[in-house]
């Protein structure tokens, strides 16, 4: 019992020489690999302690007894970072849960006779030299098994946060696409014919400033917004969403033109009543240049200009 509260001390010092400020609560995941890194280092000290007793050439000669103890606990230490299985409390439980348990470094396991060991390293043995010394190789493979296993443990679980982390990326990036893809008009730039205070004067469909709109004119006579599609292209529907807190009576009358690369604008819809969303659909054609322009001294505010 001595000698068992002795490696406790032991222990415990090395712990707090490890660890000299109060730690904040961790995740799960962390303090399991805290406990596994302690159990391993535990093994090392308990195996490295047992040697010092076993060493014929110590001050005193060696202390049989002592090295017996502190090999069991040493072993009993290395099942559980290896089995994973923390209840193991006797040599028993721990020789047994090691024969069920196999690893890429477990061959040597199945030529130990664990009847041996529970009879080298049971708290009514005796005290056999040679027997010991045949324990002491055996518990040195189990601890150094148990770095390993300890290793390999953390690797695979950082491995597996950096697959999650990865697939995030992914799926965010191709969320990203998709939007895109879904929203092709987000990157054409435009242009208005002037801007209220606060307002940009150009941009793209894409962008939202105050009041959730794309642009906001000042008052003026016949103000106007003009779409660069950034080339030629198919254009056969689209979408204007005005402004919904008010002002939608606003730009009115208001038509809808397409022009190709001359800028030659032709009128392919016309709206003279207020909206909160304005669809128009046309047989496909090509268009470099979309404008919006309302007649008369008025406003021109829109939230989303979606075109197809």
């Amino acid at each position: 019992m001595a000698a068992r509260s002795w490696l406790a001390t032991r222990i415990a010092r090395q712990d707090r020489s490890q660890s000299t400020e109060t730690r904040p609560v961790a995740a799960p995941n962390v303090v399991d690999d805290v406990n596994s890194l302690r159990a391993a280092q535990q093994c090392t000290l308990a195996l490295e302690l047992a040697g010092q007793a076993l060493d014929p050439n110590a001050p005193g000669g060696n202390t049989l007894p002592l090295g017996q103890l502190l090999l069991r606990e040493a072993l009993l230490c290395a099942a559980r970072v290896i089995t994973g299985k923390k209840n193991i409390d006797s040599l028993e439980s721990a020789t047994t849960a090691l024969q069920k348990s196999q690893s890429p470094q477990s061959r040597y396991r199945h030529e130990v006779d664990w009847a041996d060991i529970i009879a080298t390293l049971g708290t009514t043995a005796p005290a056999d030299a040679v027997a010991v010394t045949r324990a002491e190789v055996i518990v040195t493979q189990l601890v150094d098994e148990a770095r390993c296993a300890q290793r390999f443990s953390r690797s695979v679980r950082y491995s597996r946060w950096v697959m999650a982390l990865l697939a995030i990326i992914t799926l965010a990036l191709v969320t990203i696409s998709y939007s895109a893809l879904r929203r092709p008009w987000a990157d054409y730039t435009w242009f208005a014919s002037s801007a209220w205070p606060g307002f940009p004067q150009f941009g793209k469909l894409g962008d939202q400033g105050p009041y959730d709109l794309i642009f906001h004119t000042n008052e003026e006579e016949s103000p106007w917004v003009v779409v660069d599609l950034g080339k030629t292209r198919s254009v056969k529907d689209v979408r204007v969403i005005n402004r919904v807190d008010w002002g939608s009576n606003r730009g009115l009358p208001l038509k809808l033109e397409l022009a190709g690369d001359d800028r030659h604008f032709v009128t392919l819809g016309t709206r003279t009543t207020r909206f909160d969303e304005w669809h128009v659909t046309f047989a496909a054609r090509k268009a470099h240049y979309l404008r919006l322009q309302a007649a008369g001294v008025t406003i021109l505010h829109f939230r989303e200009i979606q075109i197809r």
